[in-house]
């Protein structure tokens, strides 16, 4: 049986994945479905689960709090997919090492591709530690992980603000960390740095980044750009007097997440998996989708669902 796991992002909840379920499951009534399957077919031998946990943790208990439910509703013999949005990527990648056990890689293979010095190898092993599930998994790997506009290099990370707005970003990040340990791993590279010890070598990994703002549409950031600087007037700005005091993200991005941090393929750091990641990008594609509306796009959820019923069916013509 296909089992398919929607993971909810920050400042979200399961109910906000209904609409990526809703379309997922039409793609695959729909007749542009590469592998069109029938309606009862479908309603038996796949199945939607939608996964809600507290989004405030540190993102590797999140992944403990996810790995939980996905472990309770699967069985061995179980194609298990996972699907996240914006952090629910990030936190899927994580189960997904939580699924083997947190197989780490040789350390012969550490001398091959230069990483964090080894000095530090240590305290990642031991934060690594906390992975170790207290229930064993049902399955050895999870099959695929799709993550829709997930900041896999970072979401307003210090390299996007200007120095005034990277000081008083910083000072919220560490006011707000005290009740949102998320944020440290969204804005930092404490996860790929941990991640690229890791290894899952049997899960397939799909990217998808969004492309509301490119180099041919109309983009506000100019006028948003504007409105934040304090260096009005010019005269003030050229003095110095006040800072330049501004976000900027490269193009394409949607809104929140640049593509080139939503595109796994495109990993600063080697990533956890051993196959090749796939990208969507929906700049190329064409179509014009945001942070917040790309879980109802119809032609990402029929990428998706390709991606998946194509895995599904090699298994199957083993």
């Amino acid at each position: 049986m296909i089992k398919i796991f929607i993971i909810h992002g920050n400042f979200s909840g399961s109910n906000s994945m209904k609409p990526l379920e809703e379309a997922l499951k039409n793609q695959l009534q729909s007749d542009g479905c590469k592998y069109f399957i029938d309606v009862e077919i479908s309603n038996k031998y796949i199945e939607f689960f939608r996964i809600k946990y507290k989004y405030t943790n540190d993102l590797i208990s999140c992944a403990r709090e996810v790995y939980k439910s996905v472990n309770y509703n699967i069985s061995s013999d179980d194609l298990v997919f996972l699907v996240g949005h914006s952090q629910g990527g990030l936190v899927a990648r994580l189960v997904s090492v939580i699924m083997t056990n947190c197989n780490l890689r040789s350390p012969y293979s550490r001398k091959k591709v230069r990483r964090i010095d080894d000095r530090a190898y240590d305290d990642y092993l031991a934060l690594s530690k906390k992975f170790l599930p207290k229930c064993p998994p049902k399955k050895s790997y999870i099959d695929g992980v799709t993550t829709l506009g997930s900041p896999h290099a970072g979401s307003l990370t210090m390299g996007q603000f200007s120095t005034a707005a990277g000081l008083f970003a910083k000072a919220i990040q560490g006011i707000s960390s005290l009740f949102a340990k998320n944020l440290k791993d969204l804005s930092s590279d404490r996860l790929p740095r941990l991640m690229q010890y890791m290894s899952v070598p049997e899960t397939n990994f799909l990217s998808i980044s969004g492309s509301r703002i490119n180099r041919y549409s109309f983009s506000l950031d100019g006028v948003f750009s504007d409105a934040v600087n304090l260096n009005l007037p010019k005269v003030l700005s050229e003095s110095a007097l006040v800072p330049n005091f501004s976000v900027q993200l490269s193009k394409p991005n949607d809104l929140i997440v640049e593509e080139e941090s939503a595109d796994l393929s495109r990993s600063l750091l080697p990533f956890e998996g051993q196959v090749e990641p796939e990208h969507f990008n929906c700049y190329v594609n064409a179509t014009s989708v945001t942070h917040f509306n790309i879980c109802a796009d119809n032609v990402i959820a029929e990428k998706v669902i390709d991606w998946i019923t194509g895995i599904a069916s090699k298994h199957a013509s083993r």
